[in-house]
């Protein structure tokens, strides 16, 4: 609700109208009663250093009753006594927009046996000095006193304060019978310079255009001296811009008709030829009928903030096409990947693939996942610019977290020949409080800079305490490197989005996301991202976070083992795949029916539906965005129907925002899976929700090269999670050479790599992968 400026406008001239005392009393709570929709008001003045209660106010039969009170102490008024207490003390208005929630006043008598619903108590100042209190309350109504109205009465308060004054000088002046001339014009000019100090520009005109006398406001809205104005040099229909000669002739016409002129807005021209914007009312003085009073209020502020509305608002739509745009764009690019992703993962698990193949499948992988890095990158910078990004907190194991991220670097750092160092302090917390996707991102973004802007030499994740653990970990985050550094000009320029030095792009490639993206997360977990660096001789980039220290390590989330299956312990069980999209059906439809699965496909929601009432499926994946029937809809329609009610359902669904999976879940679904597909994710949901037993691949398991030995260590679960991403590409050499790392880490892994490097070296990629998964599950089961 926007300030009712004409309305405070009328009210204020009621008020300044007024210069008997009594009547203004009245007047003032009437009006701001008015103002505010209150239905009780009390007025107190400040007598001897104590507030004493001069009027009060109620609602009968809708309007708005006052009466002077007689001055009675604050003792025996009906009032909250702590409330004017403190509004007395802070000189600060006190709003309760629901005064029966319980706040800092909840104890005073008044507000338990009265129960007003909202209230609201101000001061009423006349510059430093305060003059009274106003109070009022509704009964019926909460939040009564919104920010606009507390606006107007705190408006109407300073004009009563001046009001109160000049009618309090003019019962002096009256009591002491005008006792001399001299001091008559010392008041007079009192009054003057109240007048003067009136927010709301006044003048004296006549209709030749002449303004005869004006007060301090309008000659500073306008831009005028009071020399020019002595001196006649102020003509009220010289400053009005031709655009505005109708408006002011409408307002004389009613003028010479009624004595006076509706409000209007219109424009001045000031003395040094710029323009105002001026709210204008006006009446003829009593008993004239050539001469009258105007009253001005500058608008420059209120239209100034209706102009920053509009572009906030303009703002607000431009985001939210982005948004629209950059889903549309994200929803129409992950489709294809999901096929192109979904076979890559398929074939790469296909024994039949040689070395070359599968190193070619494995660039395809990584060039799909590359893509669908840079979509998320892009989704979340709409995001956290939209404010939409939130942080999800959960226990974290920090050493597994550190170690998985330097080993998801290691490979690419081993292939440049660079040394890759974790160096994590003794006495860090093990278990924190942290959204752990969010910290993985901004330490995979700073170790991927440093490793791809290093030639030779050295890249280091150090974290260190900066002060011992409580109740809350500080840490220091450290990424070091001896690469190509950074100019000191273009330290900041890197943090921005899409930005990178121009030779440095042409060599290196990269969107620039990465660092703008990892500070603006840090922004959300109350830290920021520091950086020191030379030309020539390599950066370190570090941050702080204070976190909260977990004692429940069992609430900590482990991996899901990723084991090679080749069916399922059972029955044959039944799925309905519904995807308008042949290429995404097909992959799920490869993947499943060689498992042992029944699959039947419908390309729409409509069919969908249709389908899953005749074939009764054991599961259903389901696609959102479809032609004639969505995802959402036969989703809530099969629910809603006895005989699919019970069938578990998981969307898979290229619009992957947060909003689009809590729709999903809202509407029935069992779980939501984005596009491109994590196959082993997708069998996972699969085996939960149907509680399958998974079959182990026979051939593999059976290999006597691949048993545990007793006396073997099981590496650490990320080193193994490492081997098993290389040993789906088949890649022996890069097999190797992690086998010789796992050797290097300690006397204990020996036995192990050896084995590791034998199998490579006849390239039986089964059977390393079948090791590699039993060590995971067994590292898991830990």
């Amino acid at each position: 609700m926007k300030l009712d400026l004409p309305a405070v406008l009328k009210a204020s001239q009621a008020i300044s109208a007024e210069i008997l005392l009594d009547p203004l009393l009245k007047t003032l709570l009437r009006t701001t009663m008015e103002a505010a929709a209150a239905d009780r008001g009390l007025l107190f003045l400040w007598r001897e250093r104590q507030p004493v209660l001069a009027a009060e106010g109620r609602v009968e039969d809708g309007e708005v009753h006052a009466s002077l009170a007689g001055s009675q102490p604050l003792s025996a008024c009906d009032a909250p006594a702590s409330i004017l207490s403190h509004v007395q003390q802070s000189r600060a208005a006190v709003v309760l927009d629901d005064a029966s929630a319980a706040h800092a006043f909840s104890a005073d008598e008044h507000l338990g046996r009265n129960a007003p619903k909202s209230l609201a108590c101000l001061p009423i100042l006349q510059g430093d000095k305060l003059s009274g209190l106003l109070y009022l309350e509704n009964q019926g109504l909460a939040q009564a006193f919104t920010p606009e109205r507390v606006a107007a009465l705190e408006l109407l308060a300073t004009q009563g304060a001046i009001a109160l004054e000049n009618a309090q000088l003019y019962a002096e002046l009256k009591l002491e019978n005008w006792q001399a001339e001299a001091d008559l014009l010392e008041r007079e000019a009192h009054l003057r310079r109240l007048v003067d100090s009136n927010i709301i520009g006044i003048f004296f005109w006549d209709f030749s255009g002449d303004i005869m006398d004006a007060n301090d406001a309008f000659l500073q809205i306008t831009g005028y001296t009071r020399d020019d104005l002595e001196e006649g040099r102020i003509d009220w229909a010289a400053m009005t811009p031709p655009e505005y000669v109708a408006a002011d002739e409408r307002a004389v016409h009613e003028l010479r008709q009624g004595g006076t002129a509706s409000q209007y807005e219109k424009e001045y021209l000031t003395k040094d030829g710029g323009r105002v914007p001026v709210l204008v009312g006006s009446a003829l003085l009593e008993g004239s009928r050539e001469t009258g009073i105007a009253f001005v209020l500058d608008l420059t502020e209120r239209k100034r903030a209706d102009a920053e509305l509009r572009a906030r608002q303009a703002a607000d739509s431009a985001n939210k096409a982005k948004s629209r745009f950059l889903a549309n764009m994200s929803h129409e690019l992950r489709t294809p990947l999901n096929a192109i992703l979904g076979y890559a993962q398929l074939l790469l698990n296909d024994e039949g693939r040689d070395e070359r193949t599968a190193a070619g499948l494995d660039t395809i992988r990584q060039s799909g996942e590359s893509l669908l890095t840079l979509i998320n990158d892009i989704l979340d910078v709409a995001a956290i610019e939209a404010g939409k990004m939130a942080l999800q907190a959960e226990p974290v194991d920090l050493s597994a977290l550190l170690r998985a991220v330097t080993d998801m670097v290691r490979i690419k750092a081993e292939q440049k020949g660079l040394l890759l160092t974790l160096h994590a302090a003794t006495g860090l917390a093990p278990i924190v409080h942290v959204d752990d996707r969010r910290l993985r991102q901004v330490l995979l973004n700073l170790l991927s800079n440093a490793v791809k802007f290093t030639e030779t030499g050295e890249v280091q994740l150090n974290v260190h305490p900066l002060a011992p653990a409580g109740a809350t970990a500080r840490l220091r985050f450290e990424v070091k490197d001896t690469g190509i550094g950074i100019g000191p000009e273009q330290l900041e320029a890197i943090f921005e989005p899409f930005v990178q030095a121009p030779d440095v792009q042409r060599r290196f490639g990269g969107t620039g996301l990465g660092l703008s993206i990892s500070r603006q997360l840090l922004g959300l977990m109350g830290s920021d991202i520091h950086v020191d660096s030379r030309l020539g001789e390599g950066s370190c980039f570090r941050f702080d976070l204070e976190l909260p220290v977990a004692t429940d390590a069992s609430r900590v989330a482990r991996p899901a083992p990723r084991r090679i299956v080749t069916g399922y312990a059972g029955p044959r069980r039944r799925m309905l795949v519904v995807d308008d999209n042949v290429a995404n059906r097909m992959p799920l439809v490869d993947l499943l029916e060689p498992l042992g699965f029944e699959v039947a496909c419908a390309d729409n929601g409509q069919k969908g539906m249709e389908l899953a009432q005749t074939l009764l499926p054991d599961l259903i994946l389901m696609d959102v965005v479809m032609p004639v029937m969505d995802g959402l809809t036969a989703t809530r329609q099969l629910r809603a129907m006895p005989q699919t009610r019970g069938i578990p359902i998981v969307f898979i669904s290229a619009s992957a925002t947060p909003e689009d999976q809590r729709n999903g879940l809202e509407v029935g679904a069992n779980a939501f899976l984005p596009k491109p597909l994590d196959l082993h994710r997708l069998l996972a949901e699969i085996g939960s929700l149907l509680g399958l037993t998974w079959l182990p691949d026979g051939g593999a398991a059976s290999d006597p090269a691949i048993e545990l030995q007793p006396s073997w260590v099981t590496p650490p679960a990320e080193e193994l999670e490492v081997l098993y991403q290389l040993a789906k590409t088949g890649n022996m050499r890069r097999i190797g050479e992690h086998a010789q790392h796992l050797a290097s880490l300690g006397e204990e892994y020996r036995g192990f790599a050896e084995t590791l490097l034998q199998l490579a070296g006849r390239f039986e990629s089964r059977a390393i992968l079948a090791l590699v998964t039993q060590c995971l599950e067994k590292a898991t089961a830990r």
